[in-house]
């Protein structure tokens, strides 16, 4: 047995160094993280917030937030950020993320105990909210690299690293949507995949990543021969039936513009008395929304917003309008967004003026019927395994050809059973161990061979989906599990793809 050493740390005092107080690794009695999809298909598995649970010696009161004599108290605060590393036998960052809370926990063999949960940062996206305004011929990429500056995601290599994308979606835009699922609906439609990096970085890998060098080559075999220089301690197969999907159907929607026209106008411009006051110097805010939920239409949004000019608005230094035309006097600012537009008025006269009228002009945009496009086996997987149903769950997906290739490609990968795996390393076996679970990272490619102890005949290439690692008795046991998905052979160079594959010598379609 080796032993590996390790870094728990938590920047207790905000201050972005680690120091001091901030390594609590000697304190450290058990710990279990996790990052990557929920369940191993690359078909119906989502990569989810890192979660991070950890057991701390106690004894003295040191993680107890209302003990005054702790040296971390006052500081003992959700968001600080957090991480695990190894140092040796390799220097590498197993997970990164930001403290929930610290509370204290039953003792463990008559120890006092706190409780750390800490999690990934895909989480701030399940809070915040995005606007983001109409686009068209937009690569998923882009998109994505939109929402993540809207949300105030630093922009560095060290902070994400996104794939241009394959896609490019006729239209997108983004209404007030929570962050992670605007992130998902192009995930979906690109049928690319996002997760956290173990150094707390973003990543989004289009639907021919994994087509591409470094994940065309195994990393590593893992055997549980005996002679073999990597073994894994435990291979557990998933239920590959709980992953067969025999009919594909997707949901695509065109959209068409007309002409400009006036799309809201504020109700209380026009109501005498009602109309709107800004007394010297203020700026008030308006919200021009359109399509209005009250009212039916086939409108889905705004294609393009105009300007507003001294036709759309007008002031007064009476509610009236009765009084002398203070049009002049104010100005607008205004940002567009997809339903909405935000429309700042300031009033630079000398005393108080009226808005007497206030709307917004622009080009509705129409969404056609929903046309469904279905790919089935019904004379073969259908008959077997009975009706199978994946929908496709992404807005964006373009026109019907793009929709029928989605089908036909997954189609031919999923219809049958697949071998996914659960594979359990005992890291601390011996360095090489230690440096293999310290480095591989998801959608890393591995060769697995389970033809001796564990009896599963299953001898081929997989992609690292999720990354558990699980430290106790202060890291003499190291327990590392990944959750795998079969790489298909089409990985393998059975694939024909744009500027990867020669022409000609490789006979079935990548999508």
């Amino acid at each position: 047995m080796t032993l590996g050493t390790y870094a728990f740390e938590v920047d207790f005092a905000n201050d972005g160094a680690y120091s001091g107080n901030d390594d609590i690794t000697a304190f450290l009695v058990m710990l279990d993280c996790v990052r990557g999809r929920d369940r191993a298909s690359q078909l119906t598995g989502r990569s989810t917030a890192g979660r991070l649970t950890a057991r701390l010696n106690n004894t003295s009161g040191r993680f107890s937030s209302f003990n005054a004599a702790s040296p971390l108290y006052g500081n003992l605060r959700p968001g600080r950020a957090v991480r695990l590393r190894m140092t040796t036998p390799t220097a590498a960052t197993l997970w990164t993320g930001r403290l929930d809370r610290i509370i204290p926990a039953p003792a463990i063999n008559r120890i006092p105990t706190a409780e750390l949960v800490a999690f990934g940062p895909l989480a701030r996206l399940q809070q915040a909210r995005v606007d983001a305004a109409m686009s068209t011929a937009v690569l998923t990429g882009t998109a994505i690299g939109s929402i993540l500056d809207a949300v105030g995601w630093a922009t560095t290599t060290n902070d994400r690293r996104l794939d241009a994308g394959q896609l490019s979606m006729t239209r997108w835009w983004a209404d007030n949507q929570v962050a992670i699922a605007a992130l998902r609906d192009i995930e979906d439609s690109e049928i690319g995949f996002l997760y956290e990096g173990a150094s707390g970085h973003f990543v989004f890998q289009d639907r021919t990543a994994r087509l591409r060098s470094p994940y065309t080559v195994s990393q590593v075999t893992l055997s549980d021969a005996a002679g073999a220089t990597a073994r894994y301690a435990q291979a557990e197969q998933r239920d590959p039936l709980a992953e067969i999907y025999n009919f594909m159907e997707a949901t695509i929607r065109l959209y068409s513009s007309g002409g400009s026209t006036t799309l809201w106008t504020h109700p209380e411009s026009t109501a005498g008395s009602l109309s709107p006051q800004l007394a010297t110097g203020e700026t008030k805010t308006f919200w021009a929304r359109y399509p209005n939920p009250a009212v039916p239409t086939s409108a889905v949004a705004v294609d393009v917003w105009t300007t507003p000019t001294t036709a759309d608005y007008s002031a007064n230094d009476q509610a009236n309008g009765g009084g002398a035309d203070r049009t002049a006097n104010i100005s607008l600012a205004v940002t567009k967004y997809a339903t909405r537009m935000r429309i700042d008025v300031t009033n630079n006269f000398a005393s108080t003026v009226f808005l007497t009228r206030l709307a917004a002009r622009g080009i509705p945009l129409t969404g056609s019927d929903p046309v469904q496009i279905i790919q089935q086996d019904s004379a073969t997987s259908q008959a077997i395994y009975g009706l199978r149903r994946f929908a496709n769950p992404g807005p964006w997906l373009g026109d019907s050809s793009y929709a029928a290739n989605w089908g036909l490609f997954n189609l031919g990968i999923y219809k049958d059973p697949l071998p996914f795996l659960a594979l359990t390393i005992r890291a601390n076996r011996d360095n090489s161990h230690l440096t293999q679970v310290a480095t591989r990272e998801v959608s890393d490619r591995i060769t697995v061979v389970a033809t001796g102890d564990a009896g599963l005949g299953i001898s081929q290439d997989f992609f690292i989906e999720s990354i558990r690692h699980r430290l106790s008795r202060a890291g003499a046991e190291h327990l590392t599990t990944w959750e795998l998905s079969p790489v298909d052979p089409g990985y393998g160079g059975g694939y024909w793809t744009l500027d990867v594959s020669k022409l000609d010598t490789e006979s079935r379609l990548a999508f």
